[in-house]
């Protein structure tokens, strides 16, 4: 559980805003934004927001949700750097586009996306992140935000760690951030509320679908799109993979040093491969992402893969007993 400040406790803001100015004049200083400045978008009016650590591009001019916006994305980056066995800074800001809606989101993606366009409009909902910026639209503000919490982790990995990570430790660390509560002003998040993931997890359990660990950390999140089921199971597995390893497996340590190592380019790997694994601008293919999660397992978790394979298991079955899947009953005939 991370609690961060900043979140969303009493706010200095009217309900409407008139106009990136008047957007000014309600939220400047609220929630850590340092600034804000007029920006358009493809004719469409919009505002800049600076905050300690990002940059909020948004044609989405509502005050309440800018103020929220701003304190949610601060108190993920303090969540995140509280995630590092040790925490780390850059200079510049991360940059976060939030556009009005769908169809503002896909032309902007059109143009910043160019050639693979086509493959992030496939999105249903929410975000993506590419080249360490987050695009975004609104979805609900619960929703968007719990989008944002994941993606963003994708951003700042991308920012600070001078390795990039395997897909598995990648997205099930991403998975951390998704679920949230909000107390006295204050978002806390709260991974062991993520009843996405937890019911992904038990319906993969009823199904009898438990991904092996051994092909569990092989995978990325491409080979397994086609299939919603093959996919809801990767991110839940994934997800309860990292926490288990967090909260209740013997190998904390390592999966610490793990994480420290990937940060500071210290991973037992060649110098071919640490070349390769420090180009951003390469994509890290399914076979060498294979390959380093083998690699890196057989370093930092040493061991049979089998007997974790056993412990994990009880786990995820432990975990997934918190949550209740609810069927929707349909009326037919005789119950109408």
């Amino acid at each position: 559980m991370a609690l961060a400040a900043l979140g969303c406790g009493p706010q200095r803001v009217e309900p409407q805003a008139s106009g990136p100015e008047g957007l000014l004049r309600q939220i400047e200083g609220q929630n850590g934004v340092t600034a804000v400045r007029a920006w358009s978008f493809d004719g469409h009016a919009g505002a800049v927001i600076e905050t300690r650590h990002y940059s909020l591009r948004t044609t989405l001019l509502d005050p309440l949700v800018a103020t929220r916006l701003a304190g949610f994305v601060e108190a993920a980056y303090r969540a995140y750097q509280q995630s590092l066995p040790s925490p780390t800074e850059r200079g510049e800001r991360m940059t976060v586009y939030l556009l009005a809606d769908r169809g503002q989101w896909e032309s902007f993606t059109d143009t910043f996306a160019g050639s693979e366009a086509a493959i992030y409009k496939q999105i249903r909902k929410g975000a993506y992140c590419l080249r360490q910026t987050c695009v975004a639209y609104p979805i609900g503000i619960e929703q968007t935000l719990s989008a944002l919490g994941h993606e963003g982790w994708h951003q700042f990995s991308a920012a600070h760690f001078v390795y990039r990570l395997p897909s598995w430790l990648d997205e099930g660390m991403a998975t951390q951030f998704e679920s949230y509560e909000v107390r006295q002003g204050r978002f806390v998040f709260r991974p062991d509320r993520n009843t996405m993931r937890l019911g992904g997890l038990k319906m993969a359990i009823e199904r009898g679908g438990l991904i092996p660990l051994r092909a569990l950390i092989e995978l990325n999140p491409g080979q397994v799109l086609d299939d919603d089921n093959t996919a809801a199971a990767f991110y839940s597995q994934v997800y309860a993979l990292t926490r288990y390893f967090q909260e209740a497996g013997s190998w904390g340590r390592q999966f610490r040093q793990m994480l420290k190592d990937g940060l500071t380019g210290s991973w037992p790997v060649d110098s071919a491969t640490g070349r390769a694994l420090e180009d951003r601008r390469a994509a890290l293919t399914g076979r060498m992402n294979g390959e380093l999660s083998r690699q890196l397992f057989t370093r930092y978790f040493p061991g049979d893969t089998g007997q974790m394979q056993g412990a994990y298991e009880s786990y995820c079955r432990k975990i997934a007993e918190t949550v209740v899947i609810k069927t929707q009953v349909w009326p037919t005939e005789k119950t109408k």
